[in-house]
């Protein structure tokens, strides 16, 4: 097949475990012999690739004050650009279909475009929820600013985009693969409802991870290493991992903690953390993926306490994979994967006490970390392998190559939109 990927970012400019799984699918896709063409934005551009095209705009490039004027004065030939752009790939590789990725922050007309030229071959993958989100164009001009004279501007320049805001282009959304149950039910709460509709989880290659570290590397006298790996922001629950350090310490428990990634919060997590002995909370800031194994196989326990629904929660399948013990809220399709008391523990989420009473009976049972490092090796062999994950993503894309472009064209069909819900269909 010939399969042209279209998404916001791509590695080794990713944002999280979304790009990552992107990267996987196209990695093994070509390694089975298929040509795949990247097309992506021009986010870290200098970043090379095997035909991986970093030539798309994103809305809004950042969030500086001058990305904000340049988006407002050029949308329309952002728009009109990218458009173009789909347009000449589209017609220089052919592609028998077109998987489109995660879209945020990038206009809705870019898979649009897609779906115009090639109709009901294109596969959505949706591992977020970014249909539901608005432009980010507009939520910039809608967001407070930090300074009163800049404030003054985006108030004034709000007003025009407001006036001249457009509803989100509507989308076919004929075939969609969602990630998790729980991301298909978002996304029908917001009215996306896909003609046809499939779950594949995510899948790793658990002998990329497999160091022989994690749990199986501990040392009964050494302090119990706890790790956090993701962006340190709203919603992804850091300060509870901290704070219920804070109370395994108080307990008198020998344990430390280790924050890898970056984000807005990291500030106000450095000062709540200073009320904790020198050494206990280490910061390493963010990590590229190739280095995130061995710096996984470091540590015993692995904390995900997300407050906001998980689409799925790669990291969680990423520690499993490196022998660690994997503690979670369970958030959104997190507990797909992350199942208690068989691959991990899930606590409340939002409540450190809990947490601290999960990681105190982990740490007290010579018996649990390795039952459940066992347990999470054997599903992740079983359900959530990479070669599990690429067999089911090929035979969805060429079922959707087998569609004639002339069966049922675009113009022939009403577009969804998010404003109007749907009966989703949905096929495991």
């Amino acid at each position: 097949m010939r399969v042209l990927v279209l998404s916001n970012f791509y590695p080794p400019a990713e944002i999280g475990g979304e790009e990552l799984s992107a990267q996987a699918i196209v990695d093994g896709f070509r390694e089975r012999g298929h040509r795949v063409r990247v097309l992506t934005s021009t986010h870290r551009r200098d970043s090379g690739g095997d035909d991986v095209h970093r030539v798309l705009k994103l809305e809004m490039p950042s969030v500086p004050f001058v990305a904000g004027l340049r988006a407002f004065f050029l949308r329309n030939w952002i728009i009109r650009r990218d458009s173009a752009l789909v347009e000449k790939h589209v017609a220089d590789f052919d592609p028998d279909v077109v998987l489109i990725c995660a879209m945020w922050n990038l206009p809705r007309e870019v898979p649009a475009t897609a779906e115009r030229l090639v109709g009901e071959r294109v596969v959505y993958r949706f591992g977020s929820h970014w249909p539901t989100l608005p432009s980010q164009h507009d939520e910039y001009f809608r967001s407070p600013a930090r300074w009163a004279p800049v404030g003054w501007i985006k108030r004034l320049l709000g007003a025009a985009v407001a006036s001249r805001r457009r509803r989100h282009t509507p989308l076919t959304l004929a075939r969609a693969i969602c990630i998790s149950e729980s991301v298909r039910q978002v996304l029908a709460e917001h009215g996306v409802a896909p003609e046809s509709t499939w779950i594949v989880s995510n899948g790793v290659d658990a002998d990329a991870f497999d160091l022989r570290g994690g749990w199986a590397g501990r040392r009964s006298q050494e302090p119990l290493r706890l790790i956090y790996v993701g962006r340190l922001a709203d919603g992804k629950g850091v300060e509870t991992a901290i704070d219920a350090l804070a109370v395994l310490v108080a307990a008198g428990a020998d344990v430390t903690l280790t924050l890898a990634g970056e984000g807005p919060l990291r500030g106000s997590l450095e000062e709540s953390s200073t009320r904790l002995a020198p050494g206990l909370v280490r910061f390493l800031g963010w990590q590229p993926f190739t280095e995130l194994p061995a710096c996984l196989a470091e540590h015993h326990v692995l904390l995900v306490p997300s407050t906001w629904p998980e689409p799925f929660g790669r990291v969680v399948l990423e520690g499993m994979a490196a022998g660690l013990v994997v503690v979670g809220s369970g958030a959104g399709g997190m507990g797909v994967a992350l199942q208690e008391g068989l691959t991990g523990r899930i606590f409340t989420p939002g409540d450190p006490a809990d947490l601290a009473r999960v990681i105190g009976e982990i740490a007290s049972d010579p018996t649990l970390g390795p039952d459940l490092v066992a347990g999470a090796m054997r599903v992740i062999r079983q359900q959530f392998s990479l070669a599990h994950m690429l067999d089911r993503y090929e035979g969805i894309l060429r079922s959707a190559t087998s569609v004639e472009a002339d069966e049922r064209s675009t113009q022939e069909r009403p577009p969804v939109s998010a404003s109007r819900p749907l009966v989703p269909g949905h096929r495991t």
